[in-house]
């Protein structure tokens, strides 16, 4: 099974719950900047409607407000996976284990890492 299936599961549930809208620089009912959380779940809805490279900049976002978001990290990671940049995704993944090495984020990051250490393989099979 490949190891970011339960987590679309979980992105599924998320966007229900938040909504999928394409918010930008700031909320709709306000002028404030938004929060870590906001651009995290902006990034989910992009994740669902298939646009990698707004996700990646969403949880870029994210990150900009707290580096240490796991959550982030690990979506940004899977995002850099998707679109085969696995140099950048190997770097978050490694960095989301890190701050949940006993967690779920952690244990979705490590099977991820595994799975782009097969592709990489695969990819330098002759």
């Amino acid at each position: 099974m490949r190891p970011w299936i339960p987590i679309l599961g979980l992105l599924c549930a998320v966007a229900a719950m938040v909504g999928c809208d394409d918010k930008d620089e700031t909320s709709q009912t306000s002028s404030k900047p938004l929060t870590a959380e906001e651009y995290y779940n902006q990034g989910l809805g992009y994740v669902i409607k298939k646009n990698n490279k707004a996700a990646i900049q969403s949880f870029t976002k994210a990150l900009g407000l707290n580096p240490d978001y796991a959550e982030a990290r690990l979506q940004r990671g899977l995002a850099f996976m998707r679109g085969t940049m696995y140099a950048l995704a190997r770097k978050d993944l490694e960095k989301a284990l890190a701050l949940d090495p006993d967690g779920g984020i952690g244990k979705s990051a490590a099977q991820s890492l595994e799975g782009i250490e097969a592709l990489e393989m695969k990819n330098a099979a002759p």
